[in-house]
């Protein structure tokens, strides 16, 4: 990893180089640093007033101007305050560029998360293609239903079979007694051909029913097939687009980290064209169509 480390212009300083640079008046980045101009005015001001109060503490030394001992401590008093107040304003310069050095990393993270909101949508689209399976399956429910009342048709008519059987045996029987037998061939016959009739409609129905389910299955296993290839392909593109803002994230957070246990503070003049830059492979990146 240390031999892919980008460089992006800043390097760490000990505490004695970022005060050496404050008082040489180097520039120390963009965002909320002081002025060399104006930190050299305020260091001009706090020597006149320095002074001015060692010109007043020498005069009442040498002569009686009627300042007590009380007033002299009042007078160290102001002078402390007056430099717990320059350090509180160089600390808060330097918090003012954390914060805005802080604020750009996160901005880049949050860029990062569009993806997430393309896989949804690509797994909305698979959850409309199986609501079409379950259409079509509702379609064919009907005519199912159809091949089972044909079949018990059939059913009722064997039943009729066996029975004409028995009305046979009955009318030899009644033969043997009687000299002139009924005349059963028509019924037979008209039976014999609505028999025919009704095995050509089966047959019909059955290959119709046979030919729909063969259809049915092999569009729902083309259908599978394509969803299973189109989330392989969905899953290849989405691991490809981390692991690229991967490399984009990674090695600035790497070199904000370096040197960090021994050098307390950050020399990145020039960083926001360096961040807006970088700022703008990240969004090409997850803001591209799968």
């Amino acid at each position: 990893m240390a031999e892919e480390m980008m460089d992006f212009g800043f390097s760490a300083v000990t505490a004695d180089e970022y005060e050496k640079d404050q008082t040489d008046g180097e520039n120390t980045g963009l965002g909320g640093a002081a002025s060399p101009e104006a930190l050299a005015a305020l260091d001009y001001k706090i020597e006149q007033i320095i002074g001015h109060l060692s010109t007043k503490a020498d005069e009442s030394s040498s002569s009686d101007f009627g300042f007590t001992q009380e007033d002299k401590d009042k007078q160290e008093g102001k002078l402390q305050d007056i430099e717990e107040k320059i350090d509180k304003i160089l600390s808060l310069e330097l918090d003012e560029e954390r914060a805005q050095t802080t604020a750009d990393i996160l901005s880049q993270l949050n860029d990062a998360t569009g993806d997430s909101r393309t896989a949804s949508a690509e797994a909305k689209k698979s959850v409309g293609k199986q609501d079409e399976i379950m259409k079509f399956l509702q379609d064919m429910s009907p005519k199912v239903d159809k091949i089972l009342k044909l079949e018990s048709l059939e059913s009722l008519l064997e039943g009729t079979s066996g029975k004409l059987d028995s009305l046979s045996e009955v009318a030899g029987a009644v033969q043997t007694v009687s000299a002139d037998p009924p005349d059963l061939s028509p019924i037979v016959e008209k039976l014999e051909f609505m028999d025919k009739d009704i095995q050509k409609i089966l047959k019909m129905e059955q290959l119709e029913a046979v030919t729909a389910l063969q259809k049915s299955s092999h569009d729902m296993t083309s259908l599978a097939k394509e969803l299973e290839e189109r989330k392989k392909d969905i899953d290849i593109k989405y691991k490809a687009r981390m692991l690229a803002v991967e490399k984009l994230i990674l090695p600035l957070i790497e070199n904000l980290q370096k040197d960090g246990n021994t050098k307390e503070y950050i020399r990145w003049p020039n960083r926001i064209p360096i961040l807006e830059a970088q700022k703008q492979k990240i969004i090409q990146v997850t803001r591209s169509e799968l």
